[in-house]
């Protein structure tokens, strides 16, 4: 499975910060660096980008010589960041955009994200539906994931892959007649 940014990723990450220009970024998830490199040129010479990933910086192509490193040993996950003392200004907080490319649940991101304070978010992990690659699952539990429809025949399929699993997903199944929730919703808006 590719890692890293595609184009059109790395274009929309570079608008938002220069459209923001946030006084702080917080990249969670780095890898070699592209990102950080596209925040620094979007947000300006004066933005603080604070990094965390578990590898160390040595895995970087480029690396903010300014910015705060949470990488390696130093490593703290974006939960369990002590974010009221790292940026005590409530003010700044709300200004701060924090970018996800972390690989985790963007339902348990978010709320760790407004729980500290900060409202801006970029969520790279944000997985094409329906998946590419060999058909696999995405690692994390993105947005599109989230607002899709049920693939009841996906998810039984991998279900069945694994031993001593369930078979069926029955609390998954829309009775038969049901309409789609999504149609609702398009036919109130006016589009079909």
């Amino acid at each position: 499975m590719p890692q890293g940014m595609n184009i059109n990723h790395g274009f929309a990450l570079w608008f938002t910060a220069r459209k923001l220009r946030p006084p702080v970024v917080i990249e969670s998830g780095v890898y070699h660096g592209l990102g950080t490199w596209l925040i620094r040129q979007g947000a300006g010479p004066d933005a603080h980008i604070i990094s965390l990933d578990p590898s160390p910086s040595s895995q970087l192509r480029y690396k903010e010589s300014e910015g705060t490193h949470l990488m390696g040993a130093n490593f703290s996950d974006f939960g369990l960041v002590n974010w009221h003392r790292l940026i005590p200004d409530p003010a700044v907080r709300a200004r701060t955009l924090v970018v996800l490319d972390d690989h985790m649940s963007c339902v348990k991101r978010v709320g760790q994200m407004l729980d500290a304070g900060f409202y801006h978010l970029f969520y790279e992990d944000n997985w094409a539906l329906p998946y590419r690659f060999g058909g696999a699952f995405p690692d994390s539990y993105g947005f599109n994931a989230v607002c899709a429809p049920v693939q009841i025949d996906r998810v039984r399929r991998a279900y069945n892959a694994k031993e001593n699993e369930p078979t069926s997903a029955p609390w998954l199944e829309r009775p038969p007649n049901a309409p789609h929730p999504l149609r609702r919703l398009r036919r109130k808006s006016g589009h079909a």
